[in-house]
């Protein structure tokens, strides 16, 4: 007799898997290998060929193409500003400011705000900070934590952790109260170290 085994989303074709994948990373391309594994009921190594089949990349590099995107957004048109209040501002340390999603917030979809949004918001507040004219874009790290909701007020913190003449590191925190939902690093580099090793 034989006997046949139903593993964890062998119910789910491999097209339909990837349909899912790929929407699931077109709300919140931040998602991590093992929570995608998760929500699609199948292993790590299988998201890692599925991506490799779609020809996604890894999470840095995902991480790395949204603060590119961003950057070639605001430099063509200035997006609305829904930094609302810096609370505080301190060039080249620090700076605090609350951020309010309401409906008037035009990336909200059904309800939610993409992560992406967040990152754009986190961008624009952390090269105030640095200085964009003084700096090129490096690498970003970011965590999606939980999802943001219409109507939250959020409060957003940025640090200057690190500064060479090499590089600059800056952290940012976005959260509700003691619960955070978003948490991002920024690696710039100075235009003049960059032009140094070309």
């Amino acid at each position: 007799m034989s006997v046949y085994l139903r593993l964890r989303g062998d119910n789910v074709s491999r097209q339909e898997r990837h349909r899912r994948l790929l929407g699931i990373l077109a709300q919140d391309p931040l998602q991590t290998d093992q929570s995608l594994a998760k929500r699609l009921g199948v292993s790590v190594p299988t998201i890692r060929l599925d991506r490799m089949a779609l020809g996604i990349p890894a999470l840095q590099g995902r991480s790395q193409a949204l603060a590119k995107q961003m950057l070639r957004v605001e430099a063509s048109s200035e997006p609305a500003d829904t930094l609302d209040d810096v609370v505080s501002f301190v060039a080249g340390h620090s700076a605090q400011a609350s951020l309010v999603i309401d409906r008037n917030t035009p990336v909200i979809r059904q309800g939610v705000v993409p992560a992406y949004f967040l990152l754009a918001q986190a961008e624009r507040l952390v090269y105030r900070v640095v200085g964009r004219e003084n700096v090129l874009p490096g690498l970003v790290y970011a965590r999606y934590l939980r999802p943001v909701q219409n109507g939250e007020r959020l409060h957003m913190a940025v640090d200057m952790i690190r500064k060479t003449r090499e590089r600059v590191v800056v952290v940012v925190q976005i959260g509700r109260g003691e619960s955070p939902v978003f948490r991002a690093k920024y690696a710039v580099y100075p235009q003049a170290s960059k032009a140094d090793h070309v």
